[in-house]
């Protein structure tokens, strides 16, 4: 990473490690970069990565819950407000557990966008396989959905 922070090109890397101690040192170098910055592309690591000088994050998470990420995102970065954040990260991990753990995230995300919002997001492709009955029902009480989306 310290050689893609010398590009002229590059102002910000993403990372998707999933180790909270190579994301961190991703951070720590960067800040030592001028105009560069990190991505957390973890979602169950958020928190810790924006505590730690993540400028934001790439997310399925945020696909579900729009506003609930904006005011994750506004009360870190903007506010400073860290133990705002934390609250915000608490109601919004249920549904960060279920977008990493669950072993079909992407058709996950896809029934949640349909199920309880309403849009047409049709079937995954192959070599995706849909949602069993069962994954639906697993997905909806993994999430909290229900409760979360009327925030």
């Amino acid at each position: 990473m310290r050689e893609l922070y010398k590009l002229e090109h590059v102002r910000i890397v993403k990372d998707a490690s999933m180790e909270i101690d190579i994301m961190t040192d991703f951070i720590f170098e960067a800040d030592q970069t001028e105009d560069v910055g990190v991505l957390c592309g973890c979602d169950y690591l958020l928190y810790q990565a924006y505590a730690t000088g993540a400028i934001g994050w790439i997310s399925m998470t945020a696909n579900i819950l729009p506003k609930l990420s904006a005011m994750f995102h506004n009360a870190m970065i903007v506010e400073k407000d860290y133990q705002k954040g934390l609250e915000l990260y608490k109601k919004l991990y249920p549904v960060v557990n279920m977008t990493e753990r669950f072993p079909k995230p992407t058709q996950a995300v896809k029934y949640i966008l349909q199920e309880v919002y309403g849009f047409e997001e049709g079937i995954c492709r192959r070599p995706r396989r849909g949602l069993t009955e069962e994954e639906k029902k697993l997905v909806l009480k993994w999430s909290n959905i229900a409760a979360l989306s009327k925030e």
